[in-house]
């Protein structure tokens, strides 16, 4: 285990070393400020700390929409690329390779092959994947089964926010920075579910869905 220190605003992480990666060993908590308030990120169930609740950031990490999560405006300043939900056409938004997004320096955003081949395959395959990336505690108090956490990459139960804006915990998903193949609105995201102990890829709509996300070290 190792630690990821981002100066951005003090917060460290724990890391973990799998296969040849190391990826954070916990959700990003960063609060991004160059978006509009609205569709920046989320605390599960808006619940942040504060008048003394809970403060789901601090325990399970926020949760993005895709836009913010690839930071689509340095994107389009540096690259001179459009991505977002607002883009038309297959294959106009290009992502370069070990793109930071809103990752802390030094890191970036997992493709779905570095999760596909750096931790899918390395546990041995999709079918138990989800048991041994769940942490060993805390989805059993939501309706969920524990995992083995046996890489130490402890997946938390942070659930998502949905296109109405609801709230849900029966799976937890992780975006990628590899945009749909087949469809300009939606890329692909990481998905374990609370109940199972499988983890399934597939492309989400980015315009609705907000996520966790985990870093990787370049």
């Amino acid at each position: 285990m190792g630690t990821l220190y981002d100066d951005r605003d003090g917060k460290t992480y724990k890391t973990v070393k799998i296969g040849e990666q190391e990826w954070m060993a916990e959700n990003l908590n960063y609060d991004v400020q160059n978006y509009e308030s609205s569709y920046r990120s989320w605390c599960y169930d808006n619940k942040d700390g504060k008048d003394g609740e809970v403060d789901n950031c601090q325990k399970y990490g926020r949760l993005y929409r895709w836009s913010v999560v690839i930071d689509s405006l340095t994107l389009a300043q540096e690259q001179g690329t459009t991505c977002g939900y607002n883009t038309t056409g297959v294959g106009i938004c290009v992502i370069p390779n070990n793109w930071k997004g809103i990752c802390p320096d030094g890191w970036h955003l997992p493709t779905e092959q570095e999760w596909e081949t750096g931790l899918v395959r390395f546990v041995g395959g999709s079918d138990i994947a989800g048991k041994k990336l769940k942490s060993s505690e805390g989805w059993d108090l939501i309706g969920g089964v524990n995992g083995s956490d046996e890489l130490c990459f402890s997946g938390l139960p942070a659930g998502y926010r949905n296109g109405s804006g609801k709230f849900a915990t029966d799976y937890t998903y992780f975006w990628t920075a590899d945009k749909s193949k087949n469809l300009s609105y939606r890329a692909y995201a990481m998905g374990i579910p609370y109940q199972k102990d499988v983890l399934v890829t597939g492309d989400r709509d980015v315009g609705i869905n907000a996520y966790s996300i985990r870093c990787v070290k370049n």
